[in-house]
């Protein structure tokens, strides 16, 4: 039977790996590529032959201006494409919503949907990528892996303890996928769908988690393309840091810090400083007094989320923001001011570092930055290095850490901050591309 190539053209890390395994439990379905970009979509678009199947996500910034076009691509590809739309509302009142599904999908309602568009039912197991059963304590039901085109092996059985040495025999195997049934997948597998690097309760003691999730955010840097001597560098600017924080006499943000360590508000503060280090070198900054503010602001800037989960509605735009809960949107929006007063009650805290903090969701002026809405033009230089260095990070996270779409990554900060002292740093920004990520623009 000939299979069908599927591309897939989402920003979303989550969404994409949703997509992934339910797709890849169809005995249609061959080769699944991701995109994201409209430059990297449109040239499989233009294909005139058939044998693609097509998942645009209109949620994801990049593909949102698709939407004018659904009739036409859905004609064109013969029904073989199926669109993410914001909620159901809007998929209710768009065109050809046999097409449409809502970004907030459940799995059964995904699967339902795709078998209905491929005249296809699928196998009897789903593919789930390894590396997400760090996220649970227990195997939320059998898993399997597979030996064959239609053979599979039960290795685990539901509520058996996750062993993290078994999963690491298997990666060291190349077995990238383990398997569940279609029934357990739908029920009981939401877990394994989740923003979190791994489970605390999976480990045996904090420190074994700590240090597990910590080891998986340094492969992820490495990947990428940071060198062991700057990941060793910036592990010693943030011993320093604690040290620095109990000398300033403010345990209750130690507290803060320390309780961060293995939540995204922690991951992406350890990636944030990395970048601003290599900015700095490529700017000629290597003032030890500099790299201690961008130490000190760039590990303490989120600190003031009450829920470190819900920290990560930052990698949302700001029209995402403004669709969220209330409340939600308010702890968003208030943050960083809250945490600049918080570290402005210590006067022996650098004023710099302040600022730093304040402003680091700046930049890209009124009704797309806050709090203030400020340009590159009211920032000075090194608000502009942890802006980009920041901003670098969230972008990172929308493409699922992937090396091959950090041009994607680059060409996004590049294009939206250009204003006042932008300028000079992204003339940095370009050799950190070029020397340390290996990127071609």
């Amino acid at each position: 039977m000939e299979k069908l190539e599927v591309i897939i053209g989402s920003q979303d890390a989550i969404t994409i790996e949703k997509l992934s395994s339910v797709l890849g439990s169809f005995d249609k379905i061959g080769k699944i590529s991701i995109v994201s970009s409209l430059s990297d979509l449109r040239p499989h678009l233009e294909r005139k032959v058939q044998g693609y199947f097509f998942v645009i996500d209109l949620c994801s910034k990049n593909f949102n201006s698709l939407k004018q076009n659904i009739s036409k691509i859905i004609e064109d590809k013969n029904q073989q494409v199926l669109f993410l739309s914001h909620s159901k509302e809007e998929s209710e009142s768009l065109e050809n919503h046999r097409n449409i599904l809502s970004s907030d999908f459940g799995l059964i309602e995904l699967a339902t949907k795709l078998a209905d568009l491929l005249n296809s039912q699928s196998i009897s197991y789903f593919p789930i990528n390894l590396k997400n059963f760090y996220k649970v304590e227990k195997y939320p039901c059998d898993i399997f892996i597979r030996i064959g085109m239609s053979k599979f092996i039960k290795i685990a059985s539901e509520n058996e303890l996750m062993e993290i040495d078994v999963i690491e025999k298997y990666i060291k195997k190349n077995i990238n996928k383990l398997y569940v049934a279609d029934d357990d997948f739908f029920k009981k597998c939401q877990k394994l769908f989740t923003a979190e690097v791994a489970s605390k309760n999976a480990f045996e003691s904090k420190e074994d988690y700590l240090r597990k999730s910590h080891q998986i955010l340094h492969e992820m840097a490495l990947e990428l393309g940071i060198t062991e001597f700057v990941k060793n560098q910036v592990e010693d600017s943030i011993t320093e840091l604690e040290s620095d924080l109990n000398s300033m006499k403010l345990g209750n943000i130690l507290k803060l810090f320390q309780d961060s360590k293995g939540t995204f508000i922690y991951d992406h503060s350890f990636l944030t400083l990395t970048f601003s280090r290599l900015l700095c070198k490529h700017m000629d900054w290597q003032s030890e007094e500099i790299l201690k503010k961008l130490s000190l602001a760039c590990m303490l800037h989120d600190l003031a989320h009450q829920n470190a989960q819900k920290a990560q509605f930052e990698t949302l735009n700001m029209a995402k923001l403004q669709a969220i809960d209330k409340e939600d949107q308010k702890g968003i929006f208030d943050h960083s001011e809250k945490m600049a007063k918080m570290l402005e009650e210590n006067h022996d805290m650098p004023q710099e570092v302040v600022n730093l903090v304040r402003n680091h969701h700046e930049g890209l002026g009124k009704n797309l930055s806050y709090p203030k809405g400020l340009t590159g033009v009211q920032l000075n230089q090194l608000d502009c290095v942890f802006i980009v260095a920041h901003s670098f990070v969230i972008e990172i996270y929308k493409v699922a850490f992937s090396p091959n779409k950090l041009s994607l990554c680059y060409d996004e900060i590049v294009s939206n901050y250009t204003s006042g002292h932008f300028k000079t740093v992204l003339k940095a920004f370009e050799k950190l591309a070029k020397e340390d990520l290996k990127i071609k623009s």
